[in-house]
């Protein structure tokens, strides 16, 4: 009789435990699904010291990046565009050569995955970026984009804008905003 007690008493507990561990859980993916949709829009700042750090935090922005990805990197000119792409890239295996597409609209690097840098400071119209293919080319890899603002209605809905300031102490200190 008491052994046929204490097997009740231990299954009862036992089923006491896995009800509670289901509770648990359900809380938990409630919470995590209410923090996504709160953090839609959400702004995560970071200050640079310089170029350099500047690289290793878009190397380490990278590694949460997935292609197909369209990331706009608005600020002005010398804010660190170009040197934001070069960290980024260097995550994905590129080492040299990362250069602002100034005058020639893109740069393709290849790497564990494709990233597209695109200058669109000297487009005026959203055609001239359809002729060099540009829809299919964002549709493959990681795709950085300087000077978006004229065609932000034109990029896709989920993409992340990134905006590189100087900040009021000067030198090379620098705010980096990310939004999506």
């Amino acid at each position: 009789v008491f052994v046929m007690y204490t097997t009740q008493k231990t299954d009862f507990f036992n089923k006491a435990i896995e009800i509670s561990f289901c509770i648990w859980y359900y809380i938990l993916y409630v919470v995590f699904l209410i923090t996504i949709l709160l953090l839609r829009g959400f702004i995560l700042k970071y200050i640079s010291h310089s170029p350099e750090e500047t690289e290793n935090f878009a190397f380490e922005f990278a590694k949460n990046i997935t292609p197909p990805r369209v990331i706009c990197l608005t600020g002005d000119l010398g804010a660190g565009k170009t040197a934001f792409t070069r960290g980024f890239a260097r995550y994905f295996g590129i080492d040299k050569g990362v250069s602002s597409p100034t005058f020639i609209i893109m740069h393709r690097y290849s790497g564990t995955a494709q990233i597209n840098h695109y200058d669109l400071y000297r487009l005026n119209d959203y055609d001239e970026l359809i002729d060099i293919g540009f829809e299919e080319q964002i549709e493959n890899g990681i795709s950085l984009i300087e000077w978006p603002d004229a065609f932000m209605n034109e990029l896709p809905e989920d993409k992340i804008i990134i905006k590189i300031s100087r900040t009021e102490n000067g030198g090379d200190e620098r705010l980096i905003e990310v939004t999506d």
